[in-house]
């Protein structure tokens, strides 16, 4: 069915752009532990490359996400999910976090 293929490339040019923005924000440690992350708990996971996409296409990294800054920032995901805390403080907590203990000057 045309539609099927249309969809199915659609899908796979998605997740191109996903990777490929992630290699750009994410350190090669980072990556390797997201995609871990992804295997076992794939919707926080997204949850969690959603924001760094976002704030990579509205220029809000000002460098590389280490694998360290990556477990605080899933670690605040879960306690906000936990605390039912997700909305846009979530993101204001997410930029906060990388701020002040990701990018030290």
């Amino acid at each position: 069915d045309p539609g099927d293929a249309a969809q199915q490339e659609a899908k796979h040019r998605e997740a191109e752009m996903r990777n490929s923005i992630l290699a750009q924000v994410l350190d090669q440690s980072a990556r390797a532990r997201l995609s871990n992350l992804a295997l076992v708990k794939p919707e926080k996971t997204k949850a969690v490359e959603n924001y760094l996409i976002q704030m990579a296409r509205y220029g809000q990294l000002s460098e590389k996400v280490s694998l360290d800054c990556l477990e605080e920032l899933y670690l605040l995901y879960q306690n906000m999910a936990s605390k039912g805390q997700l909305h846009l403080h979530w993101i204001t907590e997410f930029l906060l976090t990388l701020r002040r203990n990701c990018w030290r000057e």
